[in-house]
């Protein structure tokens, strides 16, 4: 994890379709298409864990903390969101590592009612085996549901909005249910130029009320996720990585009611990294698609309304040198988000800096400043303190 602030992170048919003809059927529709739009941003334990470095050397403690800020200013409405970011990196022997990551939010705009409280915290055990000229690791991750849930349906309406992928918000959900991601990786040499990876991992999610009052609870779908891919030395100083996801989702459940059964979703990443000196330069371009999703309906089955916009991004930084304790990163990114049920397309851009300083060898700390523009207009303001505790 390098020094500096916390990292700054980061789910069509048009003409009516039928459901149920009996009211409280209609309203059902309309509340399970809601809550979708803020189902698809949740945070998955293995998603929001800290990455856990390990090898055969002792890793050191390394603990981020910071506050970012985000405002976008979409069609006629403002949304604003200061979050904390907490992270925490232990390890307790030489292939055995603990991880916490936590960032309570403030959300409020124009239009909206405000929302705040903590988050659900991410915990993580990972263990590292070599196997030859490969290695082996094994984590299990926890989403520990210490979040706000239970909404008011005028916070519910706010979090639909902030889970919106496009937003790009740290935290699109507070809270959901108890979630165990347990998962392995296996990396092997393959040549002097090239290493394979293969990963695995399953969520098992917990059940939860997202709104108060609500008679029975809701258990989204548990998650598996496949993921495979190369690393390729293209000369003595650049590399070509390759990536690609396969999330396989089981049907999400309302009471005794299955709700929705989610289309299996697709994540293709390619990377190229060319190191210039002190300087490094990376490009990377990110596409995502989901199958369709449907809806049981009685005895029949119907299509599910599009809440999860077919995305690609082109990501590009530079990070280079300025002094000794100084760094420097620039960012630019384009991102694409075709239309859905709920949202047209969207076409954004982003430039930034994010500038670094280590004030000492345990203490760094960073700064880091978007601004986006295209579709709408948006900027977001960071700084963080890392510490690193040999």
């Amino acid at each position: 994890m390098a020094a500096g602030p916390v990292p700054f992170p980061q789910m069509a048919t048009k003409a009516p379709m039928p459901f149920f003809k009996k009211p409280e059927a209609v309203f059902m529709r309309l509340f399970v298409s809601v809550l979708l739009l803020m189902l698809w941003a949740m945070p998955s334990a293995y998603a929001q864990a800290p990455n856990m470095y390990m090898g055969s050397e002792q890793q050191p403690i390394r603990i981020q903390t910071g506050s970012v800020f985000q405002q976008y200013a979409d069609q006629d409405r403002r949304l604003s969101q200061i979050t904390f970011p907490v992270s925490a990196f232990i390890p307790l022997t030489r292939s055995l590592a603990f991880s916490l990551y936590t960032n309570p939010a403030l959300v409020s705009g124009e239009a909206v009612t405000s929302l705040q409280g903590l988050s659900d915290a991410q915990v993580a055990l990972s263990y590292h085996q070599p196997l030859g000229d490969g290695s082996m690791v094994v984590s299990v991750g926890t989403n520990v549901p210490s979040g706000k849930r239970e909404l008011t349906e005028a916070e519910f309406a706010t979090t639909a909005l902030v889970s919106q992928d496009f937003y790009g918000f740290y935290v699109p959900v507070l809270g959901q249910g108890l979630n165990i991601s347990p998962g392995i990786t296996l990396a092997f040499p393959f040549g002097d130029n090239m290493v394979g990876g293969l990963g695995f991992s399953y969520q098992l999610k917990g059940s939860f009320k997202p709104v108060e009052n609500m008679p029975d609870s809701f258990k989204p779908g548990d998650e598996m996720m496949i993921t495979g891919g190369f690393d390729f030395r293209l000369a003595e100083q650049w590399a070509l990585s390759t990536n690609v996801s396969y999330v396989l989702y089981n049907t999400d459940v309302l009471g005794d009611l299955d709700v929705f059964e989610s289309g299996n979703q697709t994540i293709a990443i390619l990377q190229v990294l060319g190191n210039m000196g002190n300087n490094q330069a990376r490009f990377v371009a990110r596409y995502r698609t989901k199958a369709k999703s449907t809806l049981p309906a009685g005895n029949q089955v119907v299509t599910a309304p599009r809440t999860v916009p077919e995305q690609f991004q082109l990501i590009g930084t530079y990070n280079l040198s300025i002094q000794e304790n100084l760094r420097a990163t620039v960012i630019a990114r384009v991102r694409r988000y075709n239309e859905t049920d709920f949202f047209g397309d969207k076409t954004l851009f982003d430039v930034g800096a994010s500038p670094e300083v280590a004030f000492s060898d345990i203490v760094s700390g960073g700064m880091r400043f978007v601004y986006t523009f295209g579709s709408f207009p948006g900027v977001e303001i960071g700084a963080g303190l890392s510490f690193v505790i040999p």
